[in-house]
């Protein structure tokens, strides 16, 4: 019999996923722009950026809090906050930023069965996008 997934496992290959599908989610197919600055970079250069750290759970999986985004944005200039915020609210209007902003404030511990139910829904949509944008 097959050894079920630790929790912190099935927490890696999610994160892992869920990158991945918003990479995908925001490109072309090939790259996507910068969610802060504009720049044009490829997928796999790309990293998954958050408006609000990934360290609030009640919004690291929240596809509206996260976006496409270069490496110096990401992490050298920590998110390039001002310039992500305000073409996220052009992006999803000013009132879903405002509810992503408040959802962050929430407390929010996964049970096994939602990270189990999560990566099989993120894995599903990144299967599909690439169906979409590289049909083979």
């Amino acid at each position: 019999m097959k050894k079920k997934p630790t929790e912190k496992q099935l927490k890696i290959k999610l994160d892992k996923n869920f990158s991945l599908y918003i990479r995908w989610r925001d490109s072309d197919g090939i790259g996507l722009n910068c969610i802060s600055c504009g720049n044009y970079i490829k997928i796999e250069d790309a990293q998954n950026g958050h408006l609000i750290s990934r360290r609030h759970n009640a919004t690291k999986y929240d596809e509206a809090n996260c976006n496409g985004q270069c490496f110096p944005c990401n992490l050298w200039k920590r998110g390039n906050i001002a310039y992500y915020m305000r073409n996220l609210e052009e992006k999803i209007g000013r009132k879903a930023v405002d509810e992503v902003i408040r959802k962050s404030k929430q407390i929010k511990k996964f049970t096994r069965s939602e990270l189990e139910e999560m990566l099989e829904y993120f894995t599903k949509e990144l299967e599909e996008i690439k169906k979409v944008k590289c049909p083979t």
